[in-house]
């Protein structure tokens, strides 16, 4: 029987598909599977949110049920989109970024119940405090893992993993934002918290036109703070210019408070909490005046062919000026490519947060309103699918139009890989991160007034998806080097337009397992025969009773010896698990209840009467003929190992023939790539032992 599955040409065909599974790797039938309007991963989510994009995932495009091997596929138009899963009794499932063609092992985790009950200092109720769960207390409100808000009684539920740290976080109007770590042990299925929050400072007053007159409708306030950019906020002033915030702020910080109104140039007034009396009055006042009309600046971005570019979003940052006696004069006679490095340009601006104000349009053209002539600007260009640029604005005598010319942003490049620990297995929600470095230079014929940094950084961050795979793009030109769990990797260099991987990041273990607790067992598995099983996966569950479901602990594959080491988290009790992935032998259990209970004497496998078929196949041109030198990849079936961390790389032959061997029963998947690039890679699911696979690859 010829094997078809579900044939992608990865990134082509119009549909994201892939397996749910359970925490032991069982298939899950009718979970709910959609698809929702995503977005690129621009790699500053951490940094700077867009409130262009505050339709991302507000509404379903497309959803289906998962069948009964926990497959499902949904049509994806051009774009990217968020994947959400969700089944009852588990925590909901989401995975942004993706495009057409991606395929995804999702693996459902139980979910444990969080009562969250918020108190105001005197013990009464809160209603109306948003609590959300996050990675770190920098991360966005967006990228909340999970969220609800206070009812009439101060308390809130919400389903939240087990087992990991994250940071609980309580927001409400009229309070200071209170940050908590937060760790659920994965026995537990319920977990109660009482938060307490306190008032801190308001901030009001007023904004005038001329310092006499109302200012125009749209006038708002914004909130800046260095300290924790997660407090920025803007209100809205009412029609007589009077604004008020909550009593949200630290008396600690130091905010930048800025004007912004229609048709004028913004105001800013920095302002220092902690020296303005609000300790003792809990109150500060503050007074802006509108007296200069705006300077606005335009442009037009194209790529390198020249064609434009829509939907770029321009970020928009204030500069510090250098007083007169400082400016650098760069000779006009100085070769124009030649570029002199800025070493006396510290800072930018105080307290400023990146704001993004437009997008370009069909046509590339975008326009920036709102400036102050006085203060100098820098824009930060950003494209899902393009390097970021950096624009300067310099200070003017008068309010004019600046016209930015024509912005080239060129093709990003993009590193993708996966991460594994040292006995292969694949490390699953790690956070990857990298930072780009580039020194700010000066041209031939310019003069730099403004307080620039020395250099420009981004961070680029990311998370590996359940099959320890993680991605950076679009990135610019230049090195870089890959952090995970304190170890650096690299450096890797990137040209525009390049895709650079698989980068393979090993690491010693997984950060967050706990090396107090945690204790190796050890042993080897052999046949009757008492040699060693070179294609054994064995791995340790914790499982409170037989009918529980287990929770895996570690996993991994024997080696040439047959030999194995795990590590085991107590409390017990324990399961442990040995299977041939070439199925030659049959499966070993045993149960202990504490790790001094184990016993490394040799575990045993008995044959298996019923040999497994081979998993072997061709890869072949669209004519027909095979394909030699090309890497295909077996990702073995979850169904098999309980994890979706066991794959296999072979090389096709001068026939274009590979062949793994006898297989154990179960839907595997294959990938198919050429690493010259001359085909496009494909990706076949489900295949099975002793199908006719055959893959064609196009051009």
């Amino acid at each position: 029987m010829e094997s078809k599955g579900s044939e992608v040409p990865l990134r082509r065909r119009g549909f994201i598909s892939g397996v749910v599974l359970g925490r032991a790797g069982e298939p899950v039938q009718n979970a709910t599977c959609s698809l929702l309007r995503g977005r690129a991963p621009l790699g500053l989510d951490s940094l700077i949110a867009d409130p262009v994009e505050s339709g991302r995932g507000a509404s379903v495009e497309t959803s289906v049920f998962s069948d009964a091997s926990g497959r499902f596929q949904l049509e994806a138009p051009p774009g990217r989109w968020l994947l959400r899963v969700e089944a009852t009794g588990s925590r909901r499932f989401e995975e942004d970024h993706l495009r057409a063609g991606d395929f995804r092992w999702v693996r459902l985790e139980p979910a444990a119940e969080l009562f969250v009950r918020v108190l105001d200092g005197s013990g009464g109720p809160i209603r109306g405090a948003r609590v959300e769960l996050l990675f770190n207390e920098y991360s966005p409100s967006h990228l909340a893992l999970a969220h609800a808000e206070t009812g009439p009684g101060g308390s809130a539920n919400l389903a939240v993993p087990s087992g990991s740290w994250w940071t609980l976080a309580v927001r409400h109007p009229d309070h200071r934002p209170h940050f908590e770590p937060l760790s659920i042990p994965s026995e537990n299925a319920r977990a109660e918290r009482t938060i307490l929050l306190s008032p801190g400072v308001r901030v009001f007053g007023s904004v005038s036109l001329m310092g006499t007159a109302s200012p125009p409708a749209g006038t708002r306030v914004a909130f800046d703070s260095i300290l924790c950019f997660k407090e920025s906020m803007e209100v809205a002033c009412a029609a007589d210019g009077s604004f008020s915030t909550g009593h949200v702020f630290s008396v600690d910080q130091v905010l930048e408070v800025a004007a912004v109104a229609p048709g004028f140039g913004e105001v800013r007034k920095e302002l220092d909490l902690a020296g303005s009396g609000a300790e003792a009055t809990s109150e500060v006042e503050v007074h802006l005046s509108l007296e200069r009309r705006d300077r606005s600046a335009h442009g037009r971005v194209v790529d390198s062919a020249g064609s434009p570019v829509a939907r770029v979003s321009v970020f928009l940052k204030p500069l510090l000026s250098l007083p007169a006696e400082t400016e650098t004069e760069i000779p006009a006679d100085l070769d124009r490519q030649a570029a002199l490095e800025v070493q006396d340009a510290p800072q930018e601006s105080y307290q400023a947060q990146w704001r993004c104000v437009t997008r370009s349009d069909e046509n590339g053209s975008f326009r920036v309103e709102g400036l102050d002539d006085r203060r100098p600007y820098s824009l930060l260009l950003v494209s899902p699918r393009h390097a970021n640029v950096r624009l300067w604005i310099e200070a003017a005598d008068s309010p004019r139009d600046v016209d930015l010319g024509t912005v080239i942003v060129r093709a990003g490049g993009r590193i993708h890989g996966v991460v594994r620990t040292r006995d292969g297995s694949s490390v699953v929600g790690l956070t990857v991160s990298t930072i780009w470095l580039d020194r700010v230079t000066l041209r031939a014929g310019t003069t730099f007034k403004s307080q620039r940094p020395s250099a420009l950084t981004g961070s680029f961050e990311t998370t590996t998806n359940l099959d320890g795979q993680f991605v950076f793009e679009p990135l610019p030109e230049g090195e870089f080097f890959l952090m995970v769990a304190a170890q650096e990797f690299g450096p890797f260099s990137v040209h525009a337009g390049e895709d650079r991987g698989p980068e393979v990041l090993e690491i010693e273990r997984d950060p967050r397992l706990d090396e107090t607790r945690a204790a190796a067992i050890s042993g080897r598995v052999v046949g009757s025969d008492g040699k060693p099983v070179e294609d054994c996966f064995v791995q340790l569950f914790r499982q409170a009773s037989r009918a529980a479901t287990p929770d895996l602990l570690a996993a991994t594959l024997v080696d040439a010896e047959g030999e194995f080491e795990l590590a085991a988290v107590p409390p017990g009790p324990y399961l442990f698990r040995a299977v041939d992935i070439a199925d030659g032998f049959l499966e070993a259990t045993l149960r202990f209840e504490e790790i001094a209970d184990w016993h490394s004497e040799d575990i045993v496998l008995v044959p298996n009467p019923d040999r497994a078929p081979r998993l072997n196949g061709r890869v072949l041109g669209q004519s027909g003929e095979g394909l030699a030198s090309m890497k295909v990849t077996l990702h073995v079936s979850p169904t098999v190992t309980a994890c979706t961390c066991v794959s296999r790389t072979r090389t096709t032959d001068s026939a274009g023939t590979f062949d793994f061997g006898p297989l154990a029963t179960g839907a595997h998947r294959i990938t198919a790539v050429d690493p010259e690039g001359r085909f496009r890679p494909l990706d076949r699911f489900p295949v099975h032992p002793g199908d006719i696979i055959e893959l064609v690859l196009e051009e």
